[in-house]
C-alpha cells in the first residue's frame, strides 16, 4: 500500500475509490496487465455505514471472479429471514443461505488487498480533487502535490462523487433519489435476519442482521418521505430490547437509467447511483458494475460499458417504479404478503437472483387482486358472523 505525493505518476487506469466497485474493477484490469492505481481518500481499513448484508447473487458473482467466500471475512451465513410489522409476520427460509453478513471495514479491505495482490497500486489517504482532459489523456489531481495521468478513469468514489461532478456526469440527487440510513451495532446474539416493516412510518423499514458477536440494527428510507431518523432508530432498538451503540449514517443514491460514462471516464457503484430502490442493497450492483467497467476498458470501448450494464439498469428501473407504488402503501402491500406467503418467498428469490424481478413483478400483480378479494371476503364473513350473533 502506497501513500500519495509528490509528482506526476502515469498509469493506464486510475480508479478513484477502494470500495467493492473500485477494487473489483482495479483487480480485474491489473490481472490483465493494465497499470492500475486505486486511489482512496481514507486510510485503510476504514469505516463504511452499511447494513452489511451480502446476498447470494453477490456471493456467486464474487466466486465467478475467482474469489472464494471462504477467503473473505464473512461474519454469519443466514438462511432464515423474518419479515414483520403491524402485528403480522412472515418467515422465509432458503438453502444454502439468504444473506451473508459482513463488517464493511474488513470486507472492503480484503477486496482492496485482493486488487493489490493482482498488481494494482493501492494508494490510500489521498483525496482526489478533480479529473480533467489533457490531450488524449486524463489528469487526476489530488489534495497534495501528486497527480496521476491515465488513459482511463473509473469513478468509484461514492454518492458524492468528485469524479462525477468534475466531469459533468453528476450534478447531485433530488430527495426522491436518495435513501438515508442510520445504524448501530450493539452486542447481541441473533439467529435470523429481521426486517421490521413498521419501524419507519412511510417510505422505509428497519432491519437487524446478525454478526458474529453483535448485530447490525438500523432504519432507512427514501429521503423525501422521512424525518427524525435517529428517533426511529432509537425506538427500533428499544423494541428489540437492545442497547444503542455508536451510530453511523449514510446516503444511498438509488437506481434508475442515468448516464454512466463520458469519454474514457466511467462511473461505478454508488457513484453511478445504482442502489436498489426497494431494499437499499448496493454491494451486488457495485461488483457487477466494477466487472462491467473492467470489461469495457479491456476492450478499449466505453460504449461497451453501457451495453454490459443494460440488464442491471433495466432491473433497477423496474424496481424504482415498484418502489414508487409500494413504499407509500407499504402497510397494504405487507398485509397482502402476510396473507399470501408465496409472495414473500418469490420476492426473496428475486432478490437472490434465482428469478428475475420482472417475472416476480408480473406474477405479484396477478396475485394482488386475488389477495384483495380474499381479504374483502374475510371481512364480509366477519361482518356476517357479527350480525348473526346479534
Amino acid at each position: 500500500m502506497l501513500g500519495g505525493c509528490p509528482g506526476l505518476r502515469k498509469f493506464d487506469v486510475v480508479v478513484v475509490g477502494a470500495g467493492p466497485a473500485g477494487s473489483v474493477a482495479g483487480a480485474l484490469l491489473a490481472r490483465e496487465g493494465f497499470r492500475v492505481a486505486i486511489v482512496e481518500r481514507c486510510k485503510l481499513p476504514r469505516s463504511k455505514p452499511c447494513g452489511g448484508g451480502l446476498t447470494l447473487k453477490s456471493g456467486r458473482l464474487l466466486e465467478e471472479l475467482g474469489l472464494s467466500l471462504s477467503e473473505l471475512p464473512i461474519e454469519r451465513y443466514i438462511d432464515r429471514v423474518v419479515v414483520r410489522g403491524w402485528d403480522r409476520s412472515v418467515e422465509i427460509s432458503y438453502s444454502p443461505w439468504i444473506i451473508a453478513t459482513v463488517e464493511r471495514s474488513r470486507f472492503d479491505y480484503e477486496l482492496a488487498s485482493w486488487a493489490e495482490s493482482e498488481g494494482a497500486a493501492l494508494i490510500d489517504g489521498t483525496s482526489v480533487t478533480g479529473v480533467a482532459s489533457e490531450g488524449d489523456l486524463l489528469r487526476v489531481t489530488t489534495n497534495c502535490s501528486e497527480a496521476y495521468e491515465a488513459a482511463w478513469v473509473v469513478g468509484a468514489d461514492g454518492g458524492n462523487s468528485v469524479v462525477g461532478k468534475s466531469t459533468g456526469l453528476r450534478r447531485g440527487y433530488s430527495r426522491k433519489e436518495l435513501i438515508l440510513a442510520t445504524e448501530s451495532k450493539p452486542p447481541a446474539k441473533w439467529d435470523y435476519a429481521l426486517f421490521q416493516m413498521d419501524a419507519v412510518p412511510v417510505g422505509g423499514y428497519g432491519w437487524l442482521f446478525p454478526l458474529s458477536d453483535r448485530v447490525n440494527v438500523g432504519v432507512g428510507g427514501v429521503l423525501s418521505h422521512i424525518s427524525d431518523l435517529l428517533g426511529m432508530l432509537a425506538r427500533h432498538i428499544r423494541s428489540l430490547d437492545l442497547r444503542e451503540g455508536p451510530i453511523e449514517c449514510g446516503f444511498i443514491p438509488i437506481g434508475g437509467k442515468r448516464e454512466l460514462f463520458k469519454g474514457n471516464v466511467l462511473l461505478v457503484g454508488d457513484a453511478a447511483g445504482l442502489g436498489d430502490p426497494l431494499t437499499g442493497e448496493g454491494i451486488y450492483q457495485a461488483i457487477f458494475s466494477g466487472r462491467a467497467a473492467a470489461r469495457a476498458i479491456s476492450m478499449g470501448e466505453s460504449s461497451l460499458y453501457a451495453r454490459e450494464m443494460d440488464p442491471l439498469l433495466d432491473d433497477l428501473a423496474l424496481r424504482l417504479k415498484a418502489a414508487r407504488v409500494v413504499l407509500p402503501r407499504l402497510r397494504r402491500f405487507f398485509e397482502y404478503m402476510a396473507s399470501e406467503p408465496e409472495i414473500a418467498h418469490r420476492y426473496t428469490l428475486a432478490n437472490l437472483g434465482e428469478i428475475s424481478f420482472s417475472d416476480f413483478w408480473k406474477w405479484v400483480w396477478r396475485r394482488v387482486p386475488l389477495a384483495a378479494a380474499k381479504k374483502a371476503l374475510r371481512s364480509l364473513r366477519v361482518k356476517a358472523s357479527h350480525k348473526t350473533s346479534e
